[in-house]
């Protein structure tokens, strides 16, 4: 029996060794290969409107619909069921689930191929013509102007083309219903909210939860939380002699220069203004933070809020690329700047898991879905940060933050592990110069528009810096709030405004800040379709359904590079030769450019996906191959894996019918893993992935010379003697 097995052993390696040499060279393979579906189908429908032709065997001699539908099972196989004759010779008929874009029109060839059907269709959805329209007749929506300054639209949200390529087609997503969901919550952590701002209110009349998401029990309209600290409080000695700094609300010498508001950690993400004065400059704390600038109130948060969800075709304003999502505001910037503490909390608590503090528990939010940080430093990611971030992505939470405006790597957070990152670009699809991007450390995620900042203009006595600013929601005052809420940000401001003390930062919107929350948006419309997805596996969708980036560009012929994440003695990065406009890479910028259209299009079919340890292996190495990213279409759900290989290895494969498997790699030459899912509705879809043998990966070919493999085959069968003579 044992030399039965060592004939078994070496016959199997001259089979592994011959299958090597006939394997043809292949080019080397990613890591993870994501299967990509066809685009969306706006007329996904179980139901088919059959129309017979009038002298068919059906028409004259079968006189009832079920009888039609049981001649059309058994000519085409198709398993329809009879609804009801619609008129004369056209009946309605049903299957038994929605398939998705391609297998219908497989099942509409099917059914057309009958002699005796004139034309079978799709029993298409139609609505009343509301929204989307066409345009939105949100007034900021197409370019335009008032006499508070002149707009140029909502260019990034139309359809990618010629001039604007980097445009991410949200209003062809739109079209295909893709608006989001109230049971989505984003939150915005950022510098708080206008509250009252009327692109965050439904219109009179609409049912269903409010736009922001408001705190249970609070007075008045307090919506989110405020993690802003105080600055410094009165110090206190307790009976162990330990020295605090009291900063309860209590606290006679607690101050509030940066919270603005008088008070520390509150229910209440109002925005009370962030500006910068005379006086706040010469403040030690200030010139510590780096504040040293007189500035007016940035208004930031709601800026960012309103690219993300802002109410839609109401009439006023902009839209928002998730208009229904509902938007949590969660304040933890004050003026100026904002401690890792305070955001780390913040995220802890947006994400449901909550913050205890010695003053006790802060209960946790309704958890959000998805989290927007549109908010940088130029520096590493530091290890709070990480353990709120991975704590939240462990409760199944989207982070999204901005890669920063410095033009080197990536800033914190955005360089955390698990976060996705944005690059900014320019219309033109480059990038714009203020981005940073990809490095050896962090790699970027995606990239979305940001608004040009690479020519300048000046009209009026202005000089705008950015063409295709980014419109949004913001406020009017130069300090506090206005009194009545409701205005939006402007590519050009009248000059008459600005010397009547208007705020001239209402001007054009440009930076990573709102490039993030773009991307935040798309997340928001995939999640409402799709609302258990992890983390990775939204990544996944949005990063495989990206628009390639532009390979040259008529304004520039730099290609973009990565930066380099020296440090100065403080810990910030100090290269930024990539603050240029560039050609962006993969390697640089991300995945490509972020498409609404094609990324709510993975939602409507299955989606598979694997994620190999290594793309080369040894004979007898472990791989380990991860399906577990992959996804039912909307509605379904997967009740089958199973991997398999080519050349066939079976025997090793371990939990070849799990999401997860291991393959105890065969062969030096390439094998192929092969990853099939079935659905609740019995659809099937297979992605693959190949594994190169080591060597061939070390040689750059996909297969090995003869006398190689010879020398190989020879020592392989000499070990498998020398363990067979132990045996014996």
């Amino acid at each position: 029996m044992r030399y039965a097995g060592f004939r078994a052993s070496v016959a199997r390696l001259v089979l592994m060794f011959s299958l090597a040499l006939a394997w043809p060279a292949l080019a080397p393979a990613a890591d993870s290969v994501v299967f990509r579906p066809v685009v969306a189908n706006p007329q996904a429908t179980d139901r088919l409107i059959v129309k017979w032709r009038a002298d068919s065997v059906a028409s004259l001699h079968i006189a009832t619909v079920a009888g039609r539908a049981l001649h059309l099972r058994s000519v085409t196989g198709v398993d329809v069921t009879p609804m009801r004759n619609l008129f004369g010779q056209t009946d309605v008929m049903q299957l038994p689930y929605v398939p998705g874009r391609r297998e219908m029109s497989e099942i509409l060839a099917r059914l057309n191929s009958d002699p005796a059907v004139q034309y079978a269709e799709p029993d298409a959805w139609r609505y009343i013509a509301d929204f989307p329209a066409d345009p939105p007749n949100d007034a900021s929506f197409i370019a335009g102007s008032d006499t508070y300054g002149s707009w140029e639209g909502q260019w990034y949200l139309q359809p990618s083309s010629s001039a604007t390529p980097a445009a991410i087609s949200a209003t062809t997503a739109w079209q295909n219903g893709a608006l989001g969901s109230p049971s989505i919550v984003v939150a915005v952590i950022d510098t708080g909210i206008i509250e009252g701002h009327p692109d965050f209110v439904y219109p009179a009349g609409t049912s269903g939860p409010p736009k922001l998401q408001c705190n249970a029990g609070s007075t008045g309209s307090a919506c989110g939380y405020d993690f802003v600290s105080c600055d410094q409080g009165n110090l206190t000695t307790n009976s162990q002699g330990h020295t605090t700094a009291d900063c309860s609300a209590s606290s006679s010498a607690a101050t509030y220069d940066f919270a603005n508001d008088g008070h520390g950690w509150a229910p209440d993400a109002a925005d009370p203004g962030d500006w910068i004065d005379a006086t706040d400059v010469t403040l030690p704390l200030f010139q510590q933070a780096g504040c040293t600038t007189q500035a007016l109130s940035s208004w930031h948060g709601t800026k960012v809020a309103g690219i993300i969800g802002a109410v839609a075709n109401n009439g006023i304003g902009v839209a928002g690329i998730a208009p229904l999502t509902t938007i949590l505001p969660v304040r933890a910037i004050g003026k100026c700047s904002g401690r890792v503490s305070d955001i780390a909390a913040a995220i802890l608590w947006a994400s449901g898991v909550g913050v205890t503090t010695d003053a006790g528990t802060i209960a946790a939010s309704p958890a959000a879905n998805i989290i927007n940080l549109s908010l940088a430093a130029q520096s590493p990611c530091s290890q709070t940060e990480q353990d709120a971030i991975t704590q939240a992505i462990d409760a199944g939470v989207i982070i999204v933050a901005a890669a920063g405006n410095e033009g080197g790597p990536l800033d914190a957070p955005a360089n955390c592990s698990g976060v996705l990152s944005v690059v900014g670009l320019r219309a033109a699809g480059t990038k714009v110069p203020y981005s940073n991007l990809s490095s050896s450390d962090a790699a970027a995620t995606i990239a979305a528009p940001g608004g040009n900042c690479v020519t300048a203009s000046t009209t009026a006595g202005i000089t705008v810096p950015c063409s295709y600013a980014i419109i949004t929601t913001t406020d009017a005052g130069a300090t506090s709030p206005a009194a009545t809420p409701g205005f939006y940000s402007y590519s050009l401001m009248d000059q008459s405004y600005i010397d009547a003390g208007g705020n001239k930062d209402n001007t054009a919107v440009a930076g990573t800040s709102f490039a993030a929350p773009m991307v935040t948006g798309v997340a928001a419309l995939i999640k409402a379709a799709l609302p258990n997805l992890t983390p990775a596996q939204l990544i996944t969708r949005l990063q495989s359904s990206a628009l390639p980036f532009p390979t040259s560009s008529p304004t520039t012929k730099t290609s973009c590079q990565m930066p380099a994440t020296t440090t100065d003695s403080h810990g910030n990065y100090t290269d930024t030769s990539e603050a240029v406009e560039c050609v962006c890479t993969t390697a640089t910028c991300g995945a490509g450019m972020l498409n609404a259209a094609a990324a709510v299009a993975t939602t409507e079919n299955m989606y598979v996906q694997i994620n190999a340890s290594s793309s080369s292996a040894s004979p007898g190495q472990r791989i380990r191959l991860d399906g577990s990213g992959s996804n039912a279409a909307a509605g379904n759900s997967i009740v089958s894996w199973q991997w398999t290989t080519s050349p066939a290895t079976s025997d090793q494969l371990i939990d070849a019918d799990q999401p997860v498997a291991t393959l105890v790699f065969p062969a030096f030459s390439t094998i192929t893993a092969i990853l099939t899912i079935t659905d609740s509705a019995g659809h099937t879809q297979s992605a693959s992935v190949k594994i190169r043998g080591a060597f061939a990966a070390a040689s750059g070919t996909g297969a090995l010379d003869p006398l190689t493999l010879a020398l190989l085959a020879a020592a392989a069968a000499w070990q498998v003697m020398r363990r067979h003579r132990r045996l014996n």
